[in-house]
């Protein structure tokens, strides 16, 4: 079975951040975030929607905030578990860890 978003995996996403009038406001669609997820370092509103997504997998979802929608295209391109490391710190290390634990 793939691989899923969910906490205590490292997961590696692009994503659009577009308004309700069609603007991109946010475009990291040609470099990565990574992240701890369920660490708490990126906002819940994006985190949320991510989990059970496998990696390649494209999810497009809205939220309201501060009475105005915004829509969020993002792509999930990798999965992996979090080291022991991470999870301690909540932050990613280096791409390269192992699933030994040792980066």
């Amino acid at each position: 079975m793939a691989m899923q978003v969910q906490n205590s995996t490292v997961v590696s996403i692009r994503y659009k951040m577009i308004n309700s009038n069609g603007e991109v406001l946010g475009d990291n669609a040609y470099r990565s975030v990574v992240y701890v997820h369920g660490a708490g370092n990126i906002v819940p509103y994006l985190e949320k929607p991510l989990e059970g997504s496998k990696a390649s997998e494209n999810r497009i979802f809205s939220v309201n905030l501060n009475k105005k929608e915004y829509t969020f295209d993002v792509v999930v391109d990798e999965i992996r578990l979090a080291t022991e490391k991470e999870l301690t710190s909540g932050q990613p290390g280096s791409k390269d860890c192992g699933c030994d634990g040792e980066c």
